[in-house]
This record gives C-alpha cells, sequence and structure tokens, in this order.
C-alpha cells in the first residue's frame, strides 16, 4: 500500500505543478504590467492576485507531496491540503445545483474531473 501511496503522491503532485505554473506565470505577468502596488484595484488585478495565490498555494501542496513521496510519510500539511483541495469541488456542486445547472451533462463533467486531483492527492495521504 505504502508504494500506491507513494505513486498516487508523485502523479499528484505533477499534476498540481501542471495546473498551478502556467497560472502562476500569466498573474506574476498580468500583475507586473498594473504594478504590484495596483493589485487591488479592480476586479481584475484582483482575480489576478488571487490566482497568484491559489498558485502558490498549489505549489506548496506539491511540495508536500513530493516530500512524502521521497520520505514515504505523512504529514500535517499534507492532510490539511487534502481536505483544503477538496473545498472547492464540493462548492461547485452546491452553487451549480442551487443555480439549476445539474443537470447539464457538460457540467458533470467538470465535476469528475475537479475531484480527480483531490481523490488522488488524499488517496496517496491515506496510503503512505
Amino acid at each position: 500500500m505504502k508504494i500506491i501511496g507513494r505513486i498516487l503522491l508523485i502523479v499528484a503532485g505533477v499534476w498540481l505543478c501542471i495546473n498551478a505554473i502556467p497560472g502562476l506565470i500569466s498573474s506574476i505577468n498580468g500583475l507586473n504590467e498594473v504594478g504590484w502596488q495596483n493589485a487591488f484595484s479592480n476586479n481584475d488585478n484582483i482575480s489576478k492576485f488571487v490566482l497568484f495565490c491559489g498558485s502558490i498555494f498549489y505549489l506548496l501542496l506539491a511540495f508536500a507531496a513530493f516530500i512524502g513521496f521521497i520520505r514515504g510519510k505523512r504529514s500535517f500539511i499534507m492532510g490539511l491540503g487534502a481536505i483544503i483541495l477538496m473545498i472547492l469541488p464540493i462548492t461547485l456542486i452546491i452553487l451549480a445545483v442551487a443555480n439549476g445547472q445539474g443537470t447539464n451533462g457538460e457540467f458533470w463533467y467538470t465535476v469528475i474531473t475537479g475531484f480527480a486531483l483531490p481523490i488522488i492527492y488524499f488517496l496517496g495521504f491515506l496510503f503512505i
């Protein structure tokens, strides 16, 4: 089980890096254009700053997954990250059903792909 957990953690770590790096680059470029001191001047700049913070969070979780893969031990940060990763897909489902979008086939594809990464990360955390 420990080997399966390590494999799941390396997959989740790489997936998190693949998701985070393009967002980090685009948010840094966007904030460099307007100036970091103007990060909270309008909604567009705020969304760029939130993307920057989210990308940093993903990279920190990826780093924790890589450390867990190397050490073969779980950590509190990995457990907390696994729980936090589940918040966004659950919020997506709640808001979509509340707005009447739960019957759309494309919506369920988004839900399945949205839950894949948190589940892989959580299972890697449990099995290690």
